[in-house]
């Protein structure tokens, strides 16, 4: 990704050069916005660029919510045994985002939901527990914050 990147970055650059140098009418804004686009895809923002340089590691300028991301699936146990979900009152379903897990077990004082199948509401599937949904929750939060090498930086080790 990043080697197409930057080879569109260059030759972009390159048509952008030969186009205004040729005389012919052309724009300025659009290439500019191409080449700032693939850029800015390439390496940090150009406002947190200079922290990161510094060895201050800044992170995405948006955080996802893990829990708006990540589904009951992703986390859910299988069963201890079979059993049917007819006695519990409250089952999420594994394609369900961990956010609806989460406020089914607060609004329910619950530590543990069944996990219904979809196609069979009363057959569990597995189990959610809320211990496991907050551990994926600090595990994304912890892979957020992983310091990653810039395009320059893997640049320049290249070039050694």
């Amino acid at each position: 990704m990043g080697t197409f990147l930057l080879v569109l970055l260059v030759v972009k650059a390159l048509i952008w050069a030969i186009g205004l140098g040729s005389g012919t009418s052309g724009g300025v804004l659009a290439p500019l916005l191409v080449m700032g686009g693939t850029m800015g895809a390439l390496g940090r923002s150009i406002l947190t660029e200079k922290l990161a340089r510094r060895g201050r590691h800044v992170t995405r300028e948006y955080g996802v919510n893990p829990l708006h991301v990540l589904r009951v699936e992703d986390v859910m146990e299988p069963p201890v045994a079979p059993r049917t979900a007819a006695v519990a009152p409250v089952v999420v379903y594994p394609d369900e985002l961990l956010e609806t897990a989460m406020r089914k077990l607060l609004e329910h004082e619950l530590e543990v939901l069944p996990v219904a199948s979809p196609d069979d509401p009363g057959r569990v599937v597995g189990y959610v527990e809320r211990s496991a949904i907050l551990g994926a929750w600090v595990q994304h939060t912890r892979d957020e914050h992983t310091r990653e090498e810039g395009w320059l930086g893997r640049l320049r080790r290249a070039s050694r």
